[in-house]
């Protein structure tokens, strides 16, 4: 049973007409592949945000950066008023240099907002998303006096398990041992 499935996963032999195989890179093929289904153009989109800096120029990529689309109107970033002035007077010349880098005419307007803390498109990952490391590069010290409340808090009471499993933590002298709280008649 086991030797006919296999048959399945067998490469078919080629023709003897047909030319040589040769392995081609996923980077090179998955440009054609997106495109074929990607009905809306955003492939070249991906390229615009790539190459923003590149299409925008050293002089307006300091100041414009892309934050995405409405339609047919292109949403770009400024730091601060100033720079949302300045960009207001380039317009024009945004949309010629983007509409050139796509090869149509895809945008009809620009509109500059502020970036007030939105994502731009053309950053690295943003550092929200960035995992920390788990380890601290300098651990906290252990408390001095770990242990000392052991007595005061009930065992049975989710402070008191807290608390014992902090002196567990730091290791002090004083065990978290299960204290009673039972008051005793003195004789």
């Amino acid at each position: 049973m086991k030797k006919n499935s296999m048959k399945f996963f067998r490469r078919r032999a080629d023709p003897p007409d047909a030319p040589p195989r040769q392995a081609m890179r996923l980077a090179d093929g998955l440009a054609d592949f997106i495109s074929a289904f990607d009905g809306n153009g955003s492939a070249g989109l991906n390229e615009l945000w790539r190459h923003w800096d590149m299409v925008m120029g050293e002089e307006l990529a300091p100041l414009a950066r892309p934050l995405g689309h409405r339609n047919d109107t292109l949403i770009v970033g400024a730091d601060d008023h100033l720079a949302q002035q300045e960009l207001s007077f380039q317009t024009d010349e945004i949309l010629e240099r983007v509409n050139a880098f796509l090869d149509e005419p895809r945008f009809v307007k620009v509109q500059i907002t502020l970036i007030q803390g939105r994502n731009i498109l053309n950053s690295p990952m943003h550092p929200r998303f960035i995992r920390p490391n788990k380890t601290p590069l300098f651990p906290p010290p252990a408390p001095e006096k770990v242990g000392t409340l052991l007595d005061k808090f009930a065992p049975d009471t989710p402070l008191g398990r807290c608390y014992r499993r902090f002196v567990e933590r730091f290791g002090s002298k004083a065990r978290a041992a299960p204290q009673s709280h039972t008051k005793t008649a003195k004789p």
